[in-house]
């Protein structure tokens, strides 16, 4: 089954590792990492300092 908790789809997953998560990378896929960032994003809000690299 798909990892996106809304999607209901079953695939095949013919990976070396099995490692595949979502039915379609264009759509659950962008989906569910789309939330991911934004979720990170948001915590940061909170006067945290950025860790990422110096530019």
């Amino acid at each position: 089954m798909c990892d996106r908790d809304t999607c209901r789809w079953a695939y095949y997953d013919a990976s070396r590792n099995q490692a595949r998560r979502w039915c379609s990378m264009a759509g659950c896929g962008n989906h569910v990492k789309m939330r991911r960032a934004y979720a990170v994003r948001r915590g940061r809000r909170s006067g945290a300092p950025d860790t990422g690299p110096d530019r």
